[in-house]
């Protein structure tokens, strides 16, 4: 994202810049800003979901015989989420395939007990896993509200080598997910970078602006069951960090995806 703006000018700039393609010697050029928002809102993964993609989709890949599953959203119909949700893990548990991927990588998040749901279906014993505080202006510190954020299990269960697919992209419920499948190290995370660190409840933190706009920040404060803060502002690190190469910069390869299945059939001791 900072290559998508740091290339973006006042219509009009001219500037001069000197470039060599692989292979090649350097070359001058001079450029002059236009007018483009085409190749911004490419770049922008919210604005290029198919509306009439289902929010869950699967697959067996055809070479490795593992699973993969994508999910796009955690904020569609409850009752929808959780059917294809089933119906997926059902389908994989009778194949029987012996490892998955889920892709979350295009995830803005959305509802955090719909996550813990989903995430419940690869654990067999439930656990507390963060609390929500809150600042006290009369006390001076933060305090907890609410219920705690808590795993179960599923009516399902995968027991098999799991590797989460992450990106900045991934935002809210998203991370609150990958955070629930990484504890014990049930999953393997792997990614270019973090997920985006915005994990604080903003509820409360809600307001309209003049001029017809909105703003909302976080006011309460995600924290460990030990009292640390958790995401906010950081994400989470993937176990398998991937190099950006000019091939999965460009769309040729999918580098991530390559370095997932490698990892899980290290893990299944397959070649």
């Amino acid at each position: 994202m900072q290559l998508v703006f740091l290339t973006r000018l006042p219509v009009g700039t001219s500037l001069a810049i000197r470039f060599s393609n692989p292979g090649g010697a350097p070359q001058d050029a001079t450029l002059e800003a236009v007018a483009d928002i085409d190749s911004l809102i490419a770049a922008l993964p919210g604005f290029n979901v198919d509306q009439l993609q289902q929010p869950i989709e699967g697959e067996v890949l055809d070479d490795s015989g593992i699973g993969y599953l994508q999910i796009t959203s955690f904020s569609e119909d409850y009752n929808l989420m959780a059917r294809l949700w089933d119906f997926h893990l059902q389908k994989l548990l009778d194949a029987e395939i012996p490892a998955l991927i889920i892709d979350v990588r295009s995830n803005p998040g959305g509802s955090g007990a719909l996550a813990m749901d989903f995430a419940g279906y690869f654990f067999d014993e439930s656990m507390v896993l963060s609390t929500e505080k809150y600042f006290n202006d009369r006390t001076g510190a933060f305090e907890e509200r609410g219920i705690p954020s808590r795993l179960e299990p599923g009516p399902l269960h995968f027991s098999g080598p799991v590797a989460i697919l992450v990106s900045a992209d991934c935002v809210s419920a998203c991370e609150g997910f990958v955070y629930a499948m990484s504890q014990g190290h049930r999953a393997t995370v792997v990614g270019h970078s973090a997920t985006a660190g915005a994990y604080g409840e903003v509820g409360r933190g809600q307001y309209t602006m003049p001029g017809d706009l909105s703003l909302q920040f976080p006011t309460g404060r995600p924290e460990t069951p030990e009292g640390d803060l958790i995401i906010e502002g950081v994400g989470i690190q993937p176990d398998v960090l991937v190099p950006i190469t000019r091939a999965s910069a460009l769309g040729e390869s999918d580098a991530v995806l390559a370095a997932a299945v490698q990892a899980l059939q290290q893990q299944l001791g397959s070649p």
